[in-house]
């Protein structure tokens, strides 16, 4: 018998991503590794959730760097410390979804536009 699938919202996906410090992580981590990791459900992953994620990963960092690390920088190196702590965390989500999915636990879906006329 098949797993259901599933659809992931972005919010589940960044709060496990975020780790301990996100409010909501308790419930992710229930969904990402009791749900899906044992099978009971595959989950589904949109693009656009994928870019959702994205932006909210961005503005996340942004606002959880602490104060005292980013006063003492100059403009651009702040910029540029904020690009980098983003980038990690992003690319550490698509590592973890890639291996997700080559291992039947998520699958990814492109919705295409849908024609309600016919």
């Amino acid at each position: 018998m098949t797993s259901p699938i599933e659809y992931l919202d972005s919010s589940i996906v960044v709060s496990y991503v975020l780790g301990p410090t996100d409010r909501h992580y308790a419930d992710a981590k229930q969904i990402i590794e009791q749900d899906i990791m044992k099978k009971q459900i595959i989950g589904l992953v949109s693009m656009l959730a994928l870019l959702e994620i994205i932006d909210v990963i961005r503005h996340r960092v942004t606002e959880r760097t602490n104060k005292a690390t980013l006063d003492p920088m100059d403009k651009k190196t702040r910029k540029s410390y904020i690009k980098t702590e983003s980038d990690k965390k992003i690319s550490d989500l698509v590592n973890v979804l890639t291996q997700m999915e080559n291992q039947g636990y998520v699958i990814f879906a492109d919705f295409t536009p849908l024609d309600l006329k016919k």
